[in-house]
Protein backbone atom coordinates (compact mmCIF):
# COMPACT_ATOMS: atom_id res chain seq x y z
CA UNK A 1 0.00 0.00 0.00
CA UNK A 2 2.98 2.22 0.59
CA UNK A 3 4.34 1.60 -2.75
CA UNK A 4 0.92 2.20 -4.57
CA UNK A 5 0.81 5.68 -2.08
CA UNK A 6 4.49 6.58 -3.63
CA UNK A 7 3.02 6.08 -7.37
CA UNK A 8 -0.05 8.47 -6.56
CA UNK A 9 1.74 11.04 -5.09
CA UNK A 10 4.63 11.09 -7.43
CA UNK A 11 2.50 12.40 -10.13
CA UNK A 12 0.21 14.29 -7.89
CA UNK A 13 3.09 16.55 -6.40
CA UNK A 14 6.35 15.67 -8.12
CA UNK A 15 7.54 18.11 -10.99
CA UNK A 16 8.24 15.07 -13.59
CA UNK A 17 5.64 14.02 -16.27
CA UNK A 18 5.79 10.28 -15.09
CA UNK A 19 5.97 8.17 -12.06
CA UNK A 20 8.30 5.06 -11.75
CA UNK A 21 6.15 2.17 -10.55
CA UNK A 22 8.86 -0.90 -10.92
CA UNK A 23 8.83 -0.80 -6.62
CA UNK A 24 5.01 -1.53 -7.08
CA UNK A 25 5.51 -4.04 -9.75
CA UNK A 26 7.95 -5.92 -7.84
CA UNK A 27 5.72 -5.93 -4.71
CA UNK A 28 2.74 -7.34 -6.64
CA UNK A 29 5.38 -10.39 -8.18
CA UNK A 30 4.07 -9.28 -11.89
CA UNK A 31 7.77 -10.09 -13.11
CA UNK A 32 7.58 -9.35 -17.12
CA UNK A 33 3.60 -10.20 -17.09
CA UNK A 34 1.52 -7.91 -19.06
CA UNK A 35 -1.77 -6.85 -18.42
CA UNK A 36 -4.73 -4.64 -19.92
CA UNK A 37 -7.23 -2.31 -17.57
CA UNK A 38 -9.40 -5.08 -16.71
CA UNK A 39 -7.42 -8.01 -15.96
CA UNK A 40 -4.76 -5.93 -13.74
CA UNK A 41 -7.66 -4.46 -11.45
CA UNK A 42 -8.86 -8.21 -10.91
CA UNK A 43 -5.51 -9.18 -10.11
CA UNK A 44 -4.20 -5.96 -7.87
CA UNK A 45 -7.23 -6.18 -5.82
CA UNK A 46 -6.89 -10.10 -5.21
CA UNK A 47 -3.54 -10.04 -4.77
CA UNK A 48 -4.33 -7.60 -1.92
CA UNK A 49 -7.44 -8.75 -0.37
CA UNK A 50 -5.60 -12.35 0.29
CA UNK A 51 -2.13 -10.32 1.65
CA UNK A 52 -4.17 -8.40 4.14
CA UNK A 53 -5.56 -10.87 6.00
CA UNK A 54 -5.58 -10.07 9.21
CA UNK A 55 -4.59 -6.81 8.72
CA UNK A 56 -6.26 -4.16 10.57
CA UNK A 57 -6.85 -2.44 6.96
CA UNK A 58 -8.80 -5.35 5.72
CA UNK A 59 -12.25 -3.79 6.80
CA UNK A 60 -11.25 -0.38 4.98
CA UNK A 61 -9.91 -2.35 1.89
CA UNK A 62 -12.91 -4.30 1.49
CA UNK A 63 -15.31 -0.69 1.97
CA UNK A 64 -13.29 0.99 -1.26
CA UNK A 65 -13.25 -2.11 -3.02
CA UNK A 66 -17.14 -2.74 -2.11
CA UNK A 67 -17.43 0.78 -4.53
CA UNK A 68 -16.76 -1.35 -7.44
CA UNK A 69 -18.85 -4.19 -6.87
CA UNK A 70 -22.03 -4.76 -8.60
CA UNK A 71 -24.18 -7.35 -7.27
CA UNK A 72 -26.56 -9.54 -8.97
CA UNK A 73 -28.72 -12.71 -8.74
CA UNK A 74 -28.66 -15.65 -11.42
CA UNK A 75 -32.46 -16.76 -11.79
CA UNK A 76 -32.61 -20.11 -13.79
CA UNK A 77 -36.47 -20.65 -14.15
CA UNK A 78 -38.35 -23.92 -15.90
CA UNK A 79 -41.54 -23.99 -17.18
CA UNK A 80 -42.73 -26.51 -14.23
CA UNK A 81 -41.97 -23.95 -11.75
CA UNK A 82 -39.22 -24.97 -10.62
CA UNK A 83 -37.05 -21.57 -10.12
CA UNK A 84 -33.32 -21.40 -8.15
CA UNK A 85 -31.75 -18.13 -7.65
CA UNK A 86 -27.72 -17.44 -6.81
CA UNK A 87 -26.15 -14.67 -5.59
CA UNK A 88 -23.04 -13.11 -7.28
CA UNK A 89 -20.30 -10.33 -6.69
CA UNK A 90 -18.73 -8.84 -10.22
CA UNK A 91 -15.96 -6.19 -10.11
CA UNK A 92 -18.36 -4.92 -13.02
CA UNK A 93 -20.06 -5.73 -15.95
CA UNK A 94 -19.32 -7.77 -18.96
CA UNK A 95 -20.89 -6.45 -21.72
CA UNK A 96 -21.17 -8.16 -25.65
CA UNK A 97 -21.39 -5.69 -28.08
CA UNK A 98 -22.40 -7.83 -31.29
CA UNK A 99 -25.76 -6.36 -32.57
CA UNK A 100 -25.74 -3.40 -30.58
CA UNK A 101 -25.47 0.05 -31.29
CA UNK A 102 -25.15 1.81 -27.88
CA UNK A 103 -24.72 0.83 -23.74
CA UNK A 104 -28.52 0.88 -23.35
CA UNK A 105 -28.78 -1.88 -25.75
CA UNK A 106 -26.19 -3.71 -24.21
CA UNK A 107 -27.12 -3.34 -20.83
CA UNK A 108 -30.70 -4.61 -21.73
CA UNK A 109 -29.34 -7.63 -23.82
CA UNK A 110 -26.85 -8.79 -20.40
CA UNK A 111 -30.10 -8.70 -18.42
CA UNK A 112 -32.24 -10.46 -21.01
CA UNK A 113 -33.80 -13.93 -20.62
CA UNK A 114 -31.72 -16.72 -22.90
CA UNK A 115 -33.00 -20.54 -22.77
CA UNK A 116 -30.22 -23.34 -21.75
CA UNK A 117 -30.92 -25.82 -24.57
CA UNK A 118 -29.06 -28.74 -22.86
CA UNK A 119 -29.47 -27.66 -19.31
CA UNK A 120 -31.62 -30.76 -18.04
CA UNK A 121 -34.43 -29.35 -15.08
CA UNK A 122 -34.30 -31.71 -12.03
CA UNK A 123 -37.46 -31.28 -11.32
CA UNK A 124 -39.12 -32.50 -14.66
CA UNK A 125 -36.13 -34.05 -16.00
CA UNK A 126 -36.89 -32.23 -18.98
CA UNK A 127 -34.62 -30.51 -21.32
CA UNK A 128 -34.43 -26.98 -22.66
CA UNK A 129 -37.62 -25.58 -20.63
CA UNK A 130 -35.28 -23.54 -18.32
CA UNK A 131 -34.75 -19.80 -18.78
CA UNK A 132 -31.78 -18.06 -17.19
CA UNK A 133 -31.27 -14.53 -16.14
CA UNK A 134 -29.04 -12.47 -14.63
CA UNK A 135 -31.00 -9.38 -12.33
CA UNK A 136 -29.24 -6.53 -11.29
CA UNK A 137 -29.65 -6.08 -7.29
CA UNK A 138 -27.78 -3.20 -6.16
CA UNK A 139 -25.83 -0.06 -7.70
CA UNK A 140 -22.40 0.65 -6.98
CA UNK A 141 -20.73 4.43 -6.73
CA UNK A 142 -18.63 3.32 -9.68
CA UNK A 143 -19.65 1.08 -12.81
CA UNK A 144 -16.82 -0.22 -15.03
CA UNK A 145 -18.65 -1.81 -18.34
CA UNK A 146 -16.04 -4.12 -19.80
CA UNK A 147 -16.89 -4.64 -23.42
CA UNK A 148 -16.01 -8.02 -24.93
CA UNK A 149 -14.78 -7.36 -28.32
CA UNK A 150 -12.79 -10.66 -28.56
CA UNK A 151 -14.81 -12.83 -30.41
CA UNK A 152 -14.71 -16.92 -30.71
CA UNK A 153 -12.60 -17.60 -33.41
CA UNK A 154 -10.31 -14.81 -31.32
CA UNK A 155 -11.50 -11.97 -33.88
CA UNK A 156 -11.24 -8.57 -32.53
CA UNK A 157 -15.68 -7.29 -32.52
CA UNK A 158 -14.93 -3.82 -34.01
CA UNK A 159 -18.60 -3.09 -33.40
CA UNK A 160 -18.92 1.11 -33.41
CA UNK A 161 -20.72 1.74 -29.56
CA UNK A 162 -22.35 5.36 -28.88
CA UNK A 163 -21.41 5.26 -25.13
CA UNK A 164 -23.46 8.77 -23.52
CA UNK A 165 -21.74 11.19 -20.91
CA UNK A 166 -24.77 10.53 -18.93
CA UNK A 167 -26.34 7.48 -17.89
CA UNK A 168 -29.91 6.79 -16.17
CA UNK A 169 -29.70 4.96 -12.86
CA UNK A 170 -33.46 3.57 -13.49
CA UNK A 171 -31.63 1.76 -17.13
CA UNK A 172 -29.86 -0.54 -15.02
CA UNK A 173 -32.58 -1.31 -12.14
CA UNK A 174 -36.20 -0.64 -12.38
CA UNK A 175 -36.86 -0.46 -9.08
CA UNK A 176 -34.85 2.46 -8.00
CA UNK A 177 -35.97 5.44 -6.14
CA UNK A 178 -35.00 8.95 -7.12
CA UNK A 179 -33.53 10.06 -10.49
CA UNK A 180 -29.73 9.68 -10.01
CA UNK A 181 -27.56 9.87 -12.96
CA UNK A 182 -24.14 7.95 -13.66
CA UNK A 183 -21.25 10.04 -15.35
CA UNK A 184 -19.07 9.21 -17.58
CA UNK A 185 -15.23 9.50 -15.99
CA UNK A 186 -12.89 7.29 -17.95
CA UNK A 187 -13.00 5.63 -21.46
CA UNK A 188 -9.99 2.90 -22.19
CA UNK A 189 -9.62 2.57 -25.95
CA UNK A 190 -7.83 -0.20 -27.90
CA UNK A 191 -6.60 0.52 -31.15
CA UNK A 192 -5.55 -2.40 -33.55
CA UNK A 193 -7.42 -4.86 -36.17
CA UNK A 194 -6.22 -7.88 -34.04
CA UNK A 195 -7.48 -8.61 -30.47
CA UNK A 196 -4.03 -9.90 -29.78
CA UNK A 197 -2.08 -7.06 -30.25
CA UNK A 198 -2.61 -2.88 -30.55
CA UNK A 199 -2.15 -0.12 -28.60
CA UNK A 200 -3.86 0.80 -25.53
CA UNK A 201 -4.90 4.23 -24.75
CA UNK A 202 -7.34 6.60 -22.03
CA UNK A 203 -9.67 9.31 -22.18
CA UNK A 204 -9.92 10.58 -18.28
CA UNK A 205 -12.13 13.57 -16.82
CA UNK A 206 -10.45 15.79 -14.66
CA UNK A 207 -13.44 15.92 -11.93
CA UNK A 208 -12.03 17.68 -9.01
CA UNK A 209 -10.29 20.68 -10.44
CA UNK A 210 -10.74 21.50 -13.92
CA UNK A 211 -13.91 19.27 -15.09
CA UNK A 212 -11.26 19.17 -18.66
CA UNK A 213 -11.24 15.75 -20.36
CA UNK A 214 -7.75 14.76 -21.02
CA UNK A 215 -6.84 12.03 -23.58
CA UNK A 216 -3.69 9.93 -22.14
CA UNK A 217 -1.46 8.28 -24.82
CA UNK A 218 1.83 6.64 -23.22
CA UNK A 219 3.60 10.03 -21.97
CA UNK A 220 1.38 12.29 -24.17
CA UNK A 221 -1.13 14.09 -22.42
CA UNK A 222 -3.28 16.87 -24.39
CA UNK A 223 -6.90 18.49 -23.53
CA UNK A 224 -9.68 17.15 -25.54
CA UNK A 225 -13.32 17.79 -25.82
CA UNK A 226 -15.90 15.20 -23.84
CA UNK A 227 -15.50 11.85 -26.19
CA UNK A 228 -19.16 10.19 -26.29
CA UNK A 229 -22.41 11.41 -26.73
CA UNK A 230 -24.30 13.60 -24.32
CA UNK A 231 -27.42 10.96 -23.18
CA UNK A 232 -28.16 7.54 -23.86
CA UNK A 233 -30.28 7.52 -26.95
CA UNK A 234 -27.69 10.56 -28.68
CA UNK A 235 -26.29 9.05 -32.13
CA UNK A 236 -23.87 10.70 -34.68
CA UNK A 237 -23.87 9.90 -38.23
CA UNK A 238 -20.26 8.76 -38.23
CA UNK A 239 -19.28 6.68 -35.78
CA UNK A 240 -15.39 8.10 -34.10
CA UNK A 241 -12.63 5.44 -33.94
CA UNK A 242 -12.93 5.37 -30.13
CA UNK A 243 -16.26 4.01 -30.53
CA UNK A 244 -15.00 1.15 -32.52
CA UNK A 245 -12.49 0.77 -30.27
CA UNK A 246 -13.74 1.10 -26.90
CA UNK A 247 -13.47 -1.59 -24.28
CA UNK A 248 -13.80 0.00 -20.79
CA UNK A 249 -16.38 2.34 -19.30
CA UNK A 250 -15.86 3.95 -15.63
CA UNK A 251 -18.98 5.61 -14.82
CA UNK A 252 -20.37 7.53 -11.30
CA UNK A 253 -22.71 7.93 -9.62
CA UNK A 254 -23.76 11.98 -9.39
CA UNK A 255 -23.52 11.73 -5.21
CA UNK A 256 -20.87 9.98 -5.20
CA UNK A 257 -19.04 12.67 -7.19
CA UNK A 258 -20.48 15.32 -5.45
CA UNK A 259 -18.16 13.53 -2.10
CA UNK A 260 -14.96 14.65 -4.03
CA UNK A 261 -15.54 18.41 -3.57
CA UNK A 262 -14.43 18.06 0.28
CA UNK A 263 -10.82 18.10 0.72
CA UNK A 264 -9.15 14.82 1.35
CA UNK A 265 -6.88 14.97 4.72
CA UNK A 266 -3.30 13.37 3.75
CA UNK A 267 -2.21 10.59 6.12
CA UNK A 268 1.19 11.37 8.01
CA UNK A 269 3.14 9.92 5.38
CA UNK A 270 2.60 12.02 3.07
CA UNK A 271 5.33 14.15 4.48
CA UNK A 272 7.66 11.02 4.48
CA UNK A 273 6.79 11.23 0.80
CA UNK A 274 7.04 14.68 -0.23
CA UNK A 275 10.43 14.92 1.34
CA UNK A 276 11.83 12.04 -0.66
CA UNK A 277 9.99 13.19 -3.80
CA UNK A 278 12.12 16.97 -3.19
CA UNK A 279 15.28 14.14 -2.41
CA UNK A 280 14.84 12.51 -5.88
CA UNK A 281 14.13 16.21 -7.89
CA UNK A 282 17.61 17.52 -6.23
CA UNK A 283 19.02 14.27 -7.75
CA UNK A 284 17.47 14.67 -10.86
CA UNK A 285 19.03 18.26 -10.86
CA UNK A 286 22.49 17.40 -10.70
CA UNK A 287 22.28 14.60 -12.65
CA UNK A 288 22.91 14.78 -16.62
CA UNK A 289 19.39 14.54 -17.71
CA UNK A 290 18.52 18.58 -17.90
CA UNK A 291 21.79 19.13 -19.68
CA UNK A 292 21.44 16.40 -22.38
CA UNK A 293 18.15 17.46 -23.40
CA UNK A 294 18.81 21.12 -23.43
CA UNK A 295 21.74 20.01 -25.39
CA UNK A 296 20.11 18.00 -27.68
CA UNK A 297 17.58 21.08 -28.41
CA UNK A 298 20.06 23.11 -29.32
CA UNK A 299 22.09 20.53 -31.59
CA UNK A 300 18.97 20.11 -33.54
CA UNK A 301 18.25 23.70 -34.35
CA UNK A 302 22.08 23.83 -35.52
CA UNK A 303 21.24 21.08 -37.70
CA UNK A 304 17.80 22.90 -38.71
CA UNK A 305 19.57 25.91 -39.07
CA UNK A 306 22.18 24.09 -41.52
CA UNK A 307 19.41 22.55 -43.25
CA UNK A 308 17.54 25.19 -44.46
CA UNK A 309 20.51 27.75 -45.58
CA UNK A 310 21.48 24.80 -47.28
CA UNK A 311 18.50 24.14 -49.10
CA UNK A 312 17.45 27.60 -49.45
CA UNK A 313 21.06 28.59 -51.37
CA UNK A 314 20.76 24.77 -53.85
CA UNK A 315 19.85 25.76 -56.95
CA UNK A 316 17.91 22.31 -58.15
CA UNK A 317 17.47 22.77 -61.81
CA UNK A 318 20.00 23.66 -64.43
CA UNK A 319 16.98 25.61 -66.15
CA UNK A 320 17.10 28.54 -63.74
CA UNK A 321 20.96 29.69 -64.64
CA UNK A 322 19.67 29.13 -68.42
CA UNK A 323 16.72 31.09 -68.47
CA UNK A 324 17.66 33.34 -65.49
CA UNK A 325 21.12 33.77 -64.84
CA UNK A 326 20.67 37.04 -63.26
CA UNK A 327 19.45 34.86 -60.14
CA UNK A 328 22.64 33.14 -59.80
CA UNK A 329 25.78 34.16 -58.26
CA UNK A 330 29.08 32.33 -57.06
CA UNK A 331 30.35 32.10 -53.58
CA UNK A 332 33.59 30.64 -52.40
CA UNK A 333 33.09 26.76 -51.25
CA UNK A 334 35.55 27.45 -48.20
CA UNK A 335 32.64 30.00 -47.11
CA UNK A 336 29.91 26.88 -46.61
CA UNK A 337 31.98 24.52 -45.67
CA UNK A 338 33.33 26.64 -42.67
CA UNK A 339 29.80 27.64 -42.03
CA UNK A 340 28.89 24.14 -41.35
CA UNK A 341 31.97 23.32 -39.76
CA UNK A 342 31.37 25.99 -37.11
CA UNK A 343 27.73 25.24 -36.57
CA UNK A 344 29.22 21.47 -35.73
CA UNK A 345 31.86 22.88 -33.66
CA UNK A 346 29.33 24.90 -31.08
CA UNK A 347 27.29 21.80 -30.21
CA UNK A 348 30.08 19.09 -30.20
CA UNK A 349 30.43 19.38 -26.95
CA UNK A 350 27.75 19.14 -23.85
CA UNK A 351 28.09 21.91 -21.15
CA UNK A 352 26.93 20.71 -17.83
CA UNK A 353 24.04 23.49 -16.62
CA UNK A 354 24.39 21.81 -13.05
CA UNK A 355 28.43 22.37 -12.77
CA UNK A 356 26.99 26.31 -14.61
CA UNK A 357 24.62 27.23 -12.50
CA UNK A 358 26.71 26.59 -9.51
CA UNK A 359 29.92 28.62 -10.75
CA UNK A 360 27.31 31.06 -11.41
CA UNK A 361 25.92 30.93 -7.67
CA UNK A 362 29.26 31.02 -5.76
CA UNK A 363 30.53 33.80 -8.22
CA UNK A 364 27.28 35.98 -6.94
CA UNK A 365 28.30 34.86 -3.53
CA UNK A 366 31.97 35.95 -3.92
CA UNK A 367 30.55 39.65 -5.48
CA UNK A 368 28.30 40.05 -2.63
CA UNK A 369 31.25 39.33 -0.20
CA UNK A 370 33.17 41.82 -1.45
CA UNK A 371 30.60 44.17 -1.84
CA UNK A 372 29.77 43.42 2.05
CA UNK A 373 33.56 44.06 2.72
CA UNK A 374 33.53 47.28 1.24
CA UNK A 375 30.54 48.65 2.90
CA UNK A 376 31.66 47.41 6.17
CA UNK A 377 35.48 49.04 5.29
CA UNK A 378 33.73 52.52 4.52
CA UNK A 379 31.36 52.44 7.23
CA UNK A 380 34.44 51.93 10.15
CA UNK A 381 36.55 54.50 8.53
CA UNK A 382 33.35 56.99 8.63
CA UNK A 383 32.91 55.82 12.05
CA UNK A 384 37.06 56.46 12.95
CA UNK A 385 36.89 60.16 11.11
CA UNK A 386 34.12 61.04 13.22
CA UNK A 387 35.63 59.79 16.59
CA UNK A 388 39.11 62.18 15.32
CA UNK A 389 36.52 64.95 14.38
CA UNK A 390 34.98 64.40 17.86
CA UNK A 391 38.37 64.37 19.91
CA UNK A 392 40.40 67.05 17.98
CA UNK A 393 39.96 69.99 19.93
CA UNK A 394 39.84 68.42 23.10
CA UNK A 395 43.01 69.05 25.04
CA UNK A 396 43.39 65.86 27.58
CA UNK A 397 41.64 62.82 26.48
CA UNK A 398 40.58 60.41 29.23
CA UNK A 399 41.67 56.90 29.03
CA UNK A 400 37.62 55.86 27.54
CA UNK A 401 38.59 58.50 24.61
CA UNK A 402 41.58 56.90 23.86
CA UNK A 403 40.33 53.26 23.89
CA UNK A 404 37.35 54.40 21.31
CA UNK A 405 39.67 55.75 19.60
CA UNK A 406 42.06 52.76 19.35
CA UNK A 407 39.16 50.28 18.90
CA UNK A 408 38.02 51.90 16.03
CA UNK A 409 41.24 51.72 14.42
CA UNK A 410 41.73 48.27 15.29
CA UNK A 411 41.62 45.62 12.13
CA UNK A 412 38.13 43.90 11.79
CA UNK A 413 39.75 41.05 10.18
CA UNK A 414 42.48 38.43 10.85
CA UNK A 415 43.75 36.17 8.09
CA UNK A 416 40.64 37.30 5.87
CA UNK A 417 38.47 36.12 8.28
CA UNK A 418 36.26 38.49 11.23
CA UNK A 419 37.59 39.16 14.20
CA UNK A 420 35.96 37.48 17.19
CA UNK A 421 34.84 39.35 19.30
CA UNK A 422 32.85 39.11 22.69
CA UNK A 423 29.18 39.77 21.96
CA UNK A 424 27.68 42.86 23.79
CA UNK A 425 24.15 43.74 24.21
CA UNK A 426 23.09 46.82 22.43
CA UNK A 427 20.16 48.91 21.30
CA UNK A 428 19.13 48.89 17.68
CA UNK A 429 18.73 52.84 16.49
CA UNK A 430 17.81 54.14 13.62
CA UNK A 431 21.55 55.43 12.93
CA UNK A 432 22.80 52.39 13.85
CA UNK A 433 24.07 50.90 10.41
CA UNK A 434 24.09 46.74 9.64
CA UNK A 435 26.50 45.21 7.48
CA UNK A 436 25.57 41.57 7.07
CA UNK A 437 28.01 38.95 7.35
CA UNK A 438 29.55 37.58 3.84
CA UNK A 439 28.32 34.12 5.23
CA UNK A 440 25.27 35.22 5.69
CA UNK A 441 22.51 34.15 2.72
CA UNK A 442 19.05 33.99 4.09
CA UNK A 443 17.96 37.46 2.52
CA UNK A 444 18.89 36.51 -1.09
CA UNK A 445 17.14 34.72 -3.46
CA UNK A 446 19.00 33.24 -6.40
CA UNK A 447 17.08 33.61 -9.73
CA UNK A 448 15.39 30.67 -11.32
CA UNK A 449 17.42 30.08 -14.46
CA UNK A 450 15.39 29.25 -17.83
CA UNK A 451 16.29 28.53 -20.87
CA UNK A 452 17.41 32.35 -21.91
CA UNK A 453 20.46 32.25 -19.47
CA UNK A 454 21.66 30.06 -21.60
CA UNK A 455 21.23 31.71 -25.02
CA UNK A 456 24.77 32.33 -25.12
CA UNK A 457 25.81 28.65 -25.13
CA UNK A 458 26.50 26.51 -27.88
CA UNK A 459 26.60 29.61 -30.42
CA UNK A 460 29.09 29.04 -33.45
CA UNK A 461 31.63 31.15 -33.61
CA UNK A 462 31.54 34.45 -36.16
CA UNK A 463 32.31 34.06 -39.78
CA UNK A 464 35.45 36.13 -40.98
CA UNK A 465 36.22 37.42 -44.26
CA UNK A 466 36.53 35.47 -47.38
CA UNK A 467 38.80 36.29 -50.60
CA UNK A 468 36.49 36.08 -53.75
CA UNK A 469 38.68 35.87 -56.94
CA UNK A 470 37.52 37.44 -60.17
CA UNK A 471 40.26 37.38 -62.97
CA UNK A 472 41.38 40.80 -65.09
CA UNK A 473 38.08 41.32 -66.87
CA UNK A 474 36.50 41.54 -63.66
CA UNK A 475 34.97 38.18 -64.18
CA UNK A 476 34.45 34.80 -62.50
CA UNK A 477 37.10 32.44 -63.69
CA UNK A 478 35.96 29.37 -65.07
CA UNK A 479 38.99 27.22 -63.61
CA UNK A 480 38.31 27.76 -59.94
CA UNK A 481 34.59 26.80 -60.86
CA UNK A 482 35.87 24.00 -62.39
CA UNK A 483 37.93 23.10 -59.04
CA UNK A 484 35.19 23.40 -56.50
CA UNK A 485 36.63 26.72 -55.20
CA UNK A 486 33.21 28.50 -56.48
CA UNK A 487 29.87 27.63 -55.80
CA UNK A 488 26.99 28.32 -57.69
CA UNK A 489 24.07 29.56 -55.77
CA UNK A 490 20.41 31.48 -55.66
CA UNK A 491 21.31 35.09 -55.37
CA UNK A 492 18.28 35.64 -53.52
CA UNK A 493 19.96 33.06 -50.41
CA UNK A 494 23.13 34.29 -50.77
CA UNK A 495 22.29 37.87 -50.15
CA UNK A 496 19.94 36.79 -46.97
CA UNK A 497 22.88 34.40 -45.84
CA UNK A 498 25.63 36.93 -46.09
CA UNK A 499 23.85 39.46 -44.21
CA UNK A 500 22.34 37.26 -41.21
CA UNK A 501 25.93 36.19 -40.79
CA UNK A 502 27.61 39.83 -41.29
CA UNK A 503 29.94 37.94 -44.04
CA UNK A 504 32.84 40.09 -45.64
CA UNK A 505 33.74 39.78 -48.89
CA UNK A 506 36.77 40.87 -50.47
CA UNK A 507 37.84 41.36 -54.48
CA UNK A 508 41.04 38.95 -55.33
CA UNK A 509 42.02 39.61 -58.68
CA UNK A 510 44.40 37.05 -60.30
CA UNK A 511 45.80 37.23 -63.62
CA UNK A 512 43.90 34.07 -65.29
CA UNK A 513 43.19 34.78 -69.25
CA UNK A 514 40.59 31.68 -69.27
CA UNK A 515 38.26 34.06 -67.27
CA UNK A 516 37.84 35.79 -70.66
CA UNK A 517 36.46 33.39 -72.25
CA UNK A 518 33.90 32.12 -69.48
CA UNK A 519 30.47 32.23 -70.78
CA UNK A 520 29.49 33.46 -67.61
CA UNK A 521 29.24 37.05 -66.99
CA UNK A 522 27.49 37.31 -63.80
CA UNK A 523 30.79 39.00 -62.28
CA UNK A 524 29.30 42.70 -61.60
CA UNK A 525 26.04 40.86 -60.14
CA UNK A 526 28.33 38.80 -58.15
CA UNK A 527 30.34 41.52 -56.98
CA UNK A 528 27.04 43.68 -55.99
CA UNK A 529 25.59 40.37 -54.06
CA UNK A 530 29.27 40.01 -52.17
CA UNK A 531 29.65 43.59 -51.23
CA UNK A 532 26.16 45.22 -51.94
Amino acid sequence: MERLQAVFFALELSPFEASDAVRLADALMLQDSQQDVSEFHTLFFNFLEKHLEGHPSLPLFKKVHEKVNFHTKQVLECTCGRKTQKHEVNAGLHLNPDGCTNVTEMIHKAFGSIILSDYRCPECNEIGNTEMKNVPVSLPPILIFQISRVALDHRKDRTAIHYPRRLNESTLLKEVKGNHKYLLHAVCVHDGTAASSGHYHDYILDSRRKQQWFHFNDANVKAIKPPGVENENDTVLKPTADMRGCYLLLYRKDSDVAEDREEIPLPRRANIIEKRLRIESERLRHSNERSERYWYKRAQEALNRVEKTVSDLKITSLDIVKKKPQDVVFIPTSLLLDFIEKEYKAVETMVNLNKLEDNAAEERKQKRKEKRAKEQDALEAAESNNLHQKYLKVDKLTPEMIAAIENANEPKNVNGRPKRTPKKETVATQNNLYIADSSDESDVEEPEPDEDTYKHLYVPDELGSYDMSICMHGKVPLSNILQGELKAVKKQAAEKFVKAYGIQMKKKSINHLEGSNSGYSTCQCIIFTIFG
